[in-house]
């Protein structure tokens, strides 16, 4: 059997209610080594592999999840600093470091100047068009690239 995402309202409300199969199990959680339901456990193991890195970047509750947050800071009114620094909190828990804040600053001006010269990339990740869409899709990138950090997947 195949796992098949809800549409429509259910298909947000299900990643809090995911419905498991012995035989069909959701792939998310074998990826981030979560038991099996089976039996009870006190505490789970650590890992932090490629694959979850690759599931955090390529899902789509991920790129949803991505495209929202992403949404969000390009509508905020804050400078692009605050909205690192937001960003910064949201995921990692922690304010950045001035170098993370330099780093980050930088990839999002990257990504927004490769929204800029092909705004039709920028539109299909996020679904609004014109400058709104430059802005959240360079946001949208910064986020996917915190959500798959080390720091971000481990949770230390």
């Amino acid at each position: 059997p195949q796992w098949i995402p809800s549409t429509g309202e259910d298909r947000y409300r299900r990643s809090l209610y995911t419905y498991t199969k012995r035989t069909a199990p959701f792939a998310m959680f074998h990826t981030f080594d979560a038991p099996s339901g089976e039996f009870c456990t006190a505490k789970r193991n650590r890992s932090n592999t490629a694959l979850q890195a690759l599931t955090i970047l390529n899902d789509v509750m991920f790129i949803d999840i991505a495209k929202q947050f992403g949404t969000e800071l390009s509508n905020s009114k804050e400078a692009k600093i605050a909205k690192v620094n937001t960003a910064f909190l949201r995921i990692l828990c922690r304010p950045p470091t001035e170098s993370e804040q330099r780093s980050v600053l930088k990839y999002y001006e990257s990504l927004h100047d490769e929204y800029r010269n092909k705004p039709k990339n920028a539109q299909t990740l996020v679904g609004v068009e014109g400058e709104a869409a430059i802005e959240a899709a360079a946001w949208t990138g910064v986020v996917r690239v915190l959500f798959s950090t080390d720091e971000a997947i481990t949770k230390n």
